[in-house]
């Protein structure tokens, strides 16, 4: 459905209606500094909110990615050292090596850009 578009006095009479309004301008506020993501938060439902899991699984210690940026790469490997801890009965501080899989990690990325520049430097 096609609508008209919007005049000059429906824009003056919206901006009456904010005006208005009593809190108009304390939401502007918080609109322009927190932004409209963090201002339009529910946080009565936040607080409702009951996640429940069907399946617990035991993980044992978790490897800490701090600030590295591989998030990716801890979350698979933490995934696959479950599998491993279970099948082979090792410490709940079990680790896969991080340095190895981000060192192949960067060969393999090396080696692609590598072979994308070989090919248009011709």
């Amino acid at each position: 459905m096609l609508t008209s578009e919007i005049k000059l006095d429906e824009i003056n009479q919206f901006q009456e209606d904010l005006n208005d309004k009593k809190d108009s301008k304390v939401i502007e506020r918080a609109v322009s500094h927190q932004g409209i993501l963090a201002s339009s938060e529910d946080f009565d439902a936040e607080s409702k909110m009951d996640p429940v899991f069907s399946i617990d699984l035991s993980t044992g210690k978790v490897a800490d990615q701090k600030q590295s940026g591989r998030c990716w790469m801890f979350a698979a490997l933490n995934t696959m050292r479950i599998r491993l801890m279970n099948e082979l009965k090792v410490a709940d501080d079990f680790e896969l090596s991080q340095n190895y899989t981000n060192f192949w990690d960067k060969f393999e990325k090396s080696n692609y850009f590598f072979g994308k520049c070989s090919e248009n430097c011709r």
